[in-house]
């Protein structure tokens, strides 16, 4: 009885006809293509859409006003404008940074993504950033008070 699997199979290779697909030869850019795949199905492009709006949404305002109501590259691929939107994102976090005072504006999601030296440089021992770095809090953060309440310090004092 023979497994009918794909694994170990190019993903380029059309299961069905064993032939190279066509996206392979219009977008040599592997993530290009995927990101491609993903445009074309309009239930997965509405939930990319969706995530990208809910993520400009927890953006610093400062932020939010330079990247928000513009089309970026018109006339060209959906993934050539969302590369322009993440550039100028990037752009837009900077600006935002010397706004506040500092020199790099770190994001709460950028956060989860940063390797240890990563989070070393931007933030010091106590988990706090680092001078001249600026800290956007998203609304999954949990915010960390070292302040001790009026009850607690009464109860303290006390004993």
């Amino acid at each position: 009885m023979a497994i009918n699997s794909r694994r170990g199979q190019h993903p380029d290779i059309d299961p069905q006809t064993g032939d190279i697909k066509w996206q392979a030869y219009r977008y040599s850019d592997p993530r290009e293509r995927a990101f491609q795949e993903m445009w074309d199905d309009p239930a997965r492009r509405q939930r990319f859409m969706a995530e990208v709006a809910a993520r400009q949404y927890e953006e610093d305002p400062v932020v939010q006003g330079i990247i928000q109501g513009r089309t970026y590259a018109p006339g060209d691929t959906p993934y050539a404008g969302y590369m322009q939107y993440e550039e100028s994102r990037r752009i837009a976090r900077e600006q935002a940074a010397l706004h506040y005072g500092g020199n790099t504006i770190v994001h709460g999601d950028d956060v989860a993504k940063m390797s240890l030296q990563e989070y070393d440089r931007y933030f010091d021992e106590r988990g706090r950033p680092r001078p001249g770095v600026v800290y956007r809090a998203t609304s999954r953060d949990v915010p960390y008070d070292e302040s001790t309440n009026s009850a607690s310090r009464r109860e303290f004092r006390n004993r």
